[in-house]
């Protein structure tokens, strides 16, 4: 099922049988959900949707330079966000938030998890409407970072991953 969301969110189109089954296999023998993410957004397919000269909505643009600042201490202008495509905000924001989760799980504390919880409940306490899962939906802090303490880092990231681009599917749909 993840990998079925996560082409989803990705691409916005339901996936091939044969993507399917190539990246099951992968997963199967060890591979990583980041790394099955890696390669979609690497692809021809979606630098096609990056060269796409697309504008994004007032509110992407917004919780692009929010979240930047917040959760990866980055300052953008708003001129720069607008004038960038949904997917390339996707894919920068996703990618500094690996990166920046990366540094995290190196440190010997819960920092990741506190990061990741704070961003979960806030994506579920400001855009509601975005989840069907009840896990996605919670608001608590607490209940993601218990949660975040009991799956493998790869989860984490994968969750990361799907919550991000949810929201800024959502934003594009406003």
């Amino acid at each position: 099922s993840y990998l079925k969301e996560l082409y989803l969110v990705v691409n916005q189109k339901v996936p091939t049988n044969e993507f399917l089954s190539k990246w099951l296999n992968v997963l199967g023998q060890g591979g990583s959900r980041e790394g099955v993410y890696r390669s979609l957004v690497l692809d021809r397919n979606y630098l096609a949707l990056e060269n796409y000269n697309g504008t994004i909505t007032e509110n992407t643009g917004l919780f692009t330079i929010d979240f930047m600042e917040r959760f990866l201490g980055k300052t953008l202008s708003k001129e720069k966000v607008m004038s960038t495509n949904v997917y390339t905000i996707s894919r920068s924001l996703i990618e500094k938030s690996l990166e920046i989760l990366d540094v995290l799980l190196m440190r010997p504390t819960d920092d990741v998890y506190d990061w990741y919880a704070v961003l979960s409940s806030e994506l579920a306490t400001d855009y509601p409407d975005v989840w069907t899962n009840s896990v996605r939906a919670n608001r608590s802090a607490d209940y993601h970072k218990v949660w975040a303490k009991g799956v493998p880092d790869d989860y984490i990231k994968s969750e990361v991953i799907i919550k991000l681009s949810k929201v800024l599917r959502f934003l594009e749909s406003q």
